[in-house]
């Protein structure tokens, strides 16, 4: 199933899932692959239900699943420790791999393992600040923290999500900064209509909300400060366990709106069509006020504001702008940004952005940093 004829050896990423919608590995794979050092491009995960074993993503980039087990709390991580990854450790202990990342820090023992056992590269590609989200708590973060200490002075290639994780990682273990690769959304080009589907005119000022529709995102806040300005408009795009209070809401309130989800690469097109984006994550860890969420970086693609919470990155994007579009306390600071911020306001902000850099010149760095080690 996974032998390889060229003399290249294999690039592989290991992630826990079902790597369903998992946008920023297919492109980190895709993008490494392009550089004409491997021989192919693995993207290995989890195979549950009925998902195809082996899923390709272009010539010589797949989606590798291995049987496992998706089930949640202590038993799901017990069985994926005692299962799925020796499972993952057998596939690979014999194939000719030049580079094995780890994209989660519970995998990062395994993936030691195995670049000792093959001679591979050790890479760590963090999605996020992984010891410090609010899922982990007690022991759970204690045995996180240390695996992270335990291998990270052992890795070859280190990135991260934004800036801000950089420095944390380059200051909390004393190792050379980390590369950083940023999620520049994908941008299709087009130009949705969106207000037509809402029944809206140019005139209306309409506000986007992307992405999962799930707790920690102020999803209630809006709902109520948005009611209570029936002059602007919100349209939540995505779905998720919010979805029925906001499809109520929306029942009592003509100006707040849902639509479905949408393919990734024609998220963007949606929000080029609103005035604002709406990124109003909350405080609840350090990984989330250190985050680049999408529905921060896809209005910024747009070339729209973004109407956000105080987070590290969404102040060093928007620079000098950043007094008129970061709230410190959204519970307080919401409703009046709404009855201040108009039409105007949206010119301004367009008329001298620069735009954000695009994901070729994003991932430059690591694609430079894998040739120099292999």
């Amino acid at each position: 199933m996974f032998e390889v004829t060229r003399t290249m050896g294999l690039n592989v990423h290991i992630y826990p899932s079902t790597l369903i919608n998992a946008s920023r590995i297919g492109r980190l794979a895709r993008s490494i692959q392009d550089t004409g050092l491997f021989a192919e491009t693995h993207a290995v995960g989890i195979c549950s239900g009925n998902l195809a074993a082996v899923e390709k993503l272009s010539p010589r980039v797949k989606i590798v699943r291995i049987r496992g087990t998706l089930r949640k709390g202590i038993l799901g991580r017990i069985l994926k420790l005692l299962l799925w990854q020796p499972r993952v450790y057998e596939a690979y202990k014999r194939q000719n791999v030049a580079v094995l990342a780890a994209h989660n820090v519970w995998v990062l023992p395994l993936v030691y393992k195995l670049s000792r056992k093959t001679g591979a590269i050790f890479a760590y590609n963090a999605h996020e600040l992984e010891t410090e989200t609010i899922n982990l708590k007690g022991v759970r973060r204690r045995v996180a923290k240390f695996i992270e200490r335990r291998y990270i002075k052992h890795i070859d290639i280190v990135s991260v999500v934004n800036e801000s994780i950089a420095d944390w990682y380059e200051l909390a273990y004393r190792i050379q900064r980390p590369i950083v690769v940023t999620n520049t959304p994908i941008d299709d080009g087009r130009d949705s209509d969106i207000r037509g589907e809402l029944g809206l005119s140019q005139h209306d000022m309409l506000y986007i909300h992307t992405g999962n529709l799930v707790a920690g995102r102020n999803i209630p806040l809006i709902l109520t400060r948005f009611a209570e300005n029936p002059n602007v408009h919100v349209v939540f795009l995505g779905d998720g366990p919010l979805r029925s209070s906001i499809l109520s809401t929306a029942e009592r309130y003509s100006n707040i709106h849902w639509l479905p989800p949408v393919a990734p690469n024609s998220v963007v097109s949606y929000v080029r069509g609103a005035d604002v984006g709406l990124c109003l994550i909350e405080h609840v860890s350090l990984s989330d006020k250190f985050s680049t969420p999408n529905k921060l970086m896809e209005p910024l693609a747009a070339g729209i504001p973004v109407l956000s919470s105080d987070l590290v990155e969404a102040r060093r994007l928007l620079g000098n702008k950043a007094g008129t579009w970061v709230i410190n306390t959204p519970e307080h600071e919401l409703g009046d940004a709404l009855q201040r911020l108009g039409k105007e306001d949206v010119r301004c902000f367009q008329e001298d952005w620069r735009g954000i850099p695009s994901w070729e010149t994003q991932v430059e760095p690591l694609v430079v940093a894998y040739r120099e080690v292999v």
